[in-house]
């Protein structure tokens, strides 16, 4: 076997295993993606911005969009709604607020 029938080879065989590797990537990416965040994640990051206690945390959708509606009561005793996208983690606009302070 020459040199040159040597690098044919070596390229026919380098060129099937990159299209097995990249196939198999292609068929394999969905399974190892990460689809947004938890639950927890969500609640987590409710506290950190708000601080106080969670109420309740239910996964919810609107417009095609999926999010994590959390009410929580504040510190200082106020009810507060807020709603984390479950794609990309952020805090959704228009959050629903309640001024009322709980036993008063």
């Amino acid at each position: 076997m020459g040199l040159s029938t040597l690098q044919r080879t070596l390229g026919r065989r380098t060129r099937r295993r990159v299209v097995l590797v990249l196939l198999s990537l292609l068929l394999a990416g969905p399974a190892f993606a990460r689809h947004g965040i938890s639950r927890d994640e969500a609640v987590e990051y409710a506290r950190e911005i708000m601080g106080g206690r969670v109420i309740r945390a239910e996964p919810r959708e609107r417009d095609g969009r999926q999010y994590y509606n959390i009410r929580m009561l504040t510190d200082d005793g106020r009810m507060r709604h807020i709603e984390i996208d479950r794609e990309s983690g952020r805090r959704l606009e228009g959050d629903h607020r309640h001024g009322k302070r709980r036993g008063r």
